[in-house]
């Protein structure tokens, strides 16, 4: 007796573990299960509701699933060592395609391609090294600098007061872009306008912290009227103090005017659910996705800004319409924003022709 309540016992104790470590979602289970193509989905931190990324991929996602065809098999993991031991759980599953959202699964996922060479491995929103990246093993890249350049020149031309702020999350080469695709935006604005417009840049050494994004842009308000923020979770904070400020702001990754519906003018995205489903249908037709990284921008249609509410618009039309005209400019590559501060310095010296 005593032994089957240590057993029972000890059958619980597993599964807390268990459901501490991820959920698991499965969708489109077959009754034959050896005729399954079987594809894999691990997300990053912040779980499946997180009204970003992951959310916006796992919906793209569950739609690949197909009953007796495709199963997709999905985690959440709840810590960084339980999103290698997901990855490692979906390579014994027999998942010819497994996809990783974020940094943080990126090094492992590269871990296992090397291992497991008959099965392809996708890192949403990070790239590889091409000398490197192994023949089953795909980045993926977005050109943020484009998406920050039509926040840069929509907040240039929202000013009233001719100075306007970037709140990053923390520095490094992918705030770079958007940090210079923002400022470039502004500089094609004053070439239009005819005006100085000044940009204030802080960053906030955390993706996560709300409070300190809250009090970063309580101090740049006494300035600047507009505010572009690319921080995270953190970034919210930022939302939050543009309200209580009775400022502007600039949201980005998804559509954040539910957050400040009087104060966000508008957001830009990234539909990293696009990006997914464009990778998977290129593996299911049967062409090569490994060895490279697909890069996404606003020709692709997978970077830009949020749709001009119908409803109680913040940001006038005319300035969202003469934003989105300089989309099809940089389509054609007649325009071209700056991800770097060399091709940031190439915008001030035509300013200044």
């Amino acid at each position: 007796m005593m032994k089957k309540m240590k057993a029972a016992s000890l059958i619980i104790a597993l599964m807390l573990i268990l459901s501490s470590c991820s959920a698991i979602r499965t969708i489109g289970f077959g009754k034959e299960e050896k005729n399954l193509t079987k594809i894999g989905l691990v997300l990053d931190l912040g779980g499946e509701d997180d009204h970003s990324f992951n959310m916006m991929t796992m919906k793209a996602f569950k739609q690949l699933a197909i009953p007796d065809k495709i199963e997709a098999r999905s985690y959440a993991p709840k810590s960084l060592s339980a999103i290698g031991d997901n990855i490692a759980k979906l390579v014994d599953n027999e998942a010819e395609l497994i996809f990783s959202v974020g940094f943080n699964g990126a090094k492992l996922l590269k871990e296992q391609a090397e291992k497991n060479e008959d099965i392809s491995f996708v890192s949403l929103y990070n790239s590889y090294d091409s000398s490197t990246i192994y023949k089953n093993l795909t980045g993926s890249f977005y050109k943020n600098q484009e998406s920050a350049f039509l926040a840069g020149y929509i907040a240039a031309y929202q000013t009233k007061i001719n100075e306007v702020g970037f709140i990053g999350s923390q520095k490094g080469a992918i705030l770079s872009h958007y940090e210079n695709g923002f400022k470039s935006g502004v500089l094609e604005a004053e070439k239009e306008l005819k005006r100085t417009i000044k940009v204030d840049v802080e960053y906030l050494d955390t993706y996560t912290d709300e409070n300190i994004g809250r009090n970063v842009a309580k101090a740049m308000y006494e300035k600047a009227d507009v505010i572009y923020q690319v921080a995270g979770k953190a970034g919210i904070g930022v939302v939050e103090e543009a309200k209580s400020s009775g400022k502007w702001v600039i949201g980005s990754e998804y559509d954040q005017s539910f957050i400040a519906p009087k104060n966000v003018l508008t957001s830009t995205v990234n539909d990293f659910g696009k990006a997914l489903d464009i990778i998977a249908q290129d593996h299911f037709k049967g062409e090569n996705i490994g060895g490279k990284n697909y890069i996404f921008g606003v020709k692709e249609g997978v970077v830009g800004l949020s749709p001009y509410p119908e409803e109680k618009a913040v940001l006038e039309k005319s300035i969202y319409d003469r934003a989105m005209a300089l989309v099809e400019k940089i389509k054609s590559g007649a325009l071209v924003p700056a991800k770097d501060e060399a091709e940031l310095n190439r915008y001030t010296k035509e300013k200044e022709k």
